[in-house]
């Protein structure tokens, strides 16, 4: 089950808007990271805790599920405990995804680009004082 608590969120809706009306134009990719140093885990791998989420967020955002799949994963503090991960979804229409999620960074990130042919978006859900969402012209 993927973690749809994102699609409730004000900046999501706002992009999946944004891609309805029209005004980023065709979609080229979209990259998202999730990161942050820890917590240790011991019951958990990253891809099925975090990448869940960047998931459900694609298949909002794009109303399509995933063509191709492919991921690599890496343990590092204990065996068969994934603390990062780079997984690829291609989507129809030529759009293509990645993941990158990690217990093993020093930053904590949870930001989603999308580059269209018009207009590029950065949602930062870190980002409070000016809003989470950035729109820029491609």
């Amino acid at each position: 089950m993927v973690g749809y608590v994102f699609m409730f969120n004000t900046g999501i809706q706002e992009i999946k808007e944004c891609i309805q009306s029209g005004a980023l134009d065709k979609i080229y990719y979209i990259h998202s990271t999730r990161t942050n140093l820890g917590p240790i885990r011991n019951d958990a791998n990253v891809a099925w805790y975090l990448a869940s989420h960047d998931v459900s967020i694609f298949l909002y955002l794009l109303d399509a599920l995933p063509t191709e799949v492919s991921s690599r994963e890496a343990f590092f503090l204990q065996k068969q405990i994934e603390y990062l991960a780079f997984i690829s979804l291609s989507y129809p229409n030529r759009i293509l995804t990645n993941i990158h999620v990690s217990w093993l960074d020093p930053r904590k990130v949870i930001e989603v680009t999308i580059v269209g042919s018009k207009k590029m978006v950065i949602w930062n859900d870190l980002v409070t004082e000016t809003g989470p969402i950035r729109v820029y012209v491609a």
